[in-house]
């Protein structure tokens, strides 16, 4: 009775070992699970106590990779590769692991692609060349880490100190010898204008180059349309607000605009930094008053809905001529495609939410080749029914199947409508695409 007792104690004991055993069971052997949640394994540790907090920034080599292809190395780029410390994004990320290293450590971490590519670089889908579920490794050294603000103050510090510098650099360079107005601001007139200066509610018509001083363009629309900018309110910086009450009809001017007169210790973006003097070229065309200037764009609306109205009449009369001209003579769909079948397809068909691999190539009514996916050597990959791509392409799509070669002539309601794409496109365009159907791949 005794015998039969111990033996049943020890299956259950045995059986709750295998139980815990598979519950602890390791989906990366060789790698250990930290506390927040890490897969890592340590190639060597630095030596270091301290690790980087959030919004540190972190100098790492890193290589990416997945069990058979190296995505990235940071050592083949031009520039190390140093990163703020955010937050983690889930559990165990790559985040997560540069807030638990030493700088001198050398390790590899991993979790799975879905999370790197779906969650941490918000993709909407997986790339066709990793599978779900594969591991990604990322092979970490943390070369060092500085408190970011300490970093951003030091940098602020010596763009203060250089801007005196790059104006009169500026000013050397460009043989310039126009003193300052008052509130620091360079008005140099390169041709004198005529007439009256601008009053408060009058609408001035503008050619403007905004640059860096090194002559980088931030803004022109020296190639298009002047630009209309009613004196008076602000619209830009203070500097180039100062300027235009200097300006009448005709004048032509480069203003220099020191920083305090711009976006000051804040900068604008990626594009301007801190304490940045900002060059315009300026042309005035014209000032009007607000009365002319809301009667002239009431006109230049009724004339663009005209030319629609002329371009919408015109599309058929376009369409009708080319299916005579290339013998066409296959009926359109209900509504309003041309599918003329080229090369019958043997394989799947397309249905909505298949993902599609095409060729194409774009044409307009003349004939003339405005795009190709021959020409970027790469198939264009979407998927169906997602309004990913025009309608005139959900349509005929759906009567290919793979390996199948059509030529889709698409009106302009199943295309860009009254939208101008380009020169070659313009609003109300009849589209002509020859499409080769590569491959259906299931949803």
């Amino acid at each position: 009775m005794r015998t039969k007792y111990r033996m049943r104690t020890i299956t259950i004991v045995l059986s709750l070992l295998i139980l815990v055993a598979g519950c602890n069971k390791n989906p990366y052997p060789g790698f250990e699970k930290t506390e927040n949640g890490v897969y890592i394994k340590y190639h060597h540790k630095g030596g270091g106590s301290e690790s980087p907090g959030v919004d540190d920034l972190v100098t790492i080599d890193l290589i990416y990779r997945t069990p058979d292809t190296v995505l990235f190395e940071s050592n083949k780029q031009p520039e190390e590769l140093t990163i703020p410390l955010t937050k983690p994004i889930f559990e165990g990320d790559l985040f997560s692991a540069l807030s638990i290293l030493h700088v001198g450590d050398s390790v590899t971490i991993v979790f799975p692609a879905d999370s790197f590519f779906l969650v941490m670089a918000e993709l909407p889908e997986m790339p066709d060349f990793v599978k779900a579920g594969t591991p990604m490794y990322f092979d970490i050294k943390l070369k060092r880490f500085e408190d970011q603000k300490l970093v951003r103050d030091e940098l602020f510090k010596k763009f203060k100190e250089e801007e005196p510098l790059l104006i009169s650099q500026y000013l050397a360079e460009s043989k310039i010898k126009t003193e300052p107005l008052t509130s620091g601001l360079y008005y140099i007139e390169k041709v004198k204008g005529k007439g009256s200066k601008a009053k408060p509610g009058e609408m001035m018509k503008m050619f403007i180059r905004m640059s860096l001083i090194d002559g980088r363009t931030l803004y022109s629309n020296f190639d298009a349309a002047p630009l209309d900018i009613e004196f008076g309110k602000e619209i830009d910086t203070k500097g180039f607000e100062e300027a235009l009450a200097y300006l009448s009809k005709g004048t032509e001017a480069v203003l220099i605009v020191p920083s305090h007169l711009a976006y000051d210790s804040l900068g604008a973006g990626d594009a301007i930094p801190p304490y940045t003097p900002l060059l315009y070229e300026v042309k005035l065309v014209d000032i009007v008053s607000k009365a002319q200037y809301e009667k002239e764009r009431k006109q230049n609306l009724e004339n663009e809905k005209e030319a629609l109205r002329q371009a919408m009449e015109l599309e058929n009369q376009n369409l009708q001529s080319y299916l005579k001209k290339e013998k066409i003579t296959v009926n359109p769909t209900e509504s309003g495609l041309y599918y003329i079948e080229k090369v019958k397809g043997s394989g799947k068909s397309p249905v909505a939410g298949n993902k599609v691999k095409v060729n194409y190539t774009l044409y307009n009514l003349k004939g003339e080749k405005l795009q190709s996916s021959f020409d970027m050597d790469q198939p264009f990959t979407f998927v169906l029914g997602q309004s990913q791509v025009i309608q005139g392409w959900e349509e005929g799509l759906l009567l290919m199947k793979e390996g199948g070669k059509g030529r889709f002539i698409i009106p302009s309601k199943l295309g860009y409508g009254e939208s101008a794409r380009s020169a070659d496109l313009p609003a109300f365009s009849t589209l002509v695409f020859d499409i080769e159907l590569l491959e259906v791949m299931p949803n």
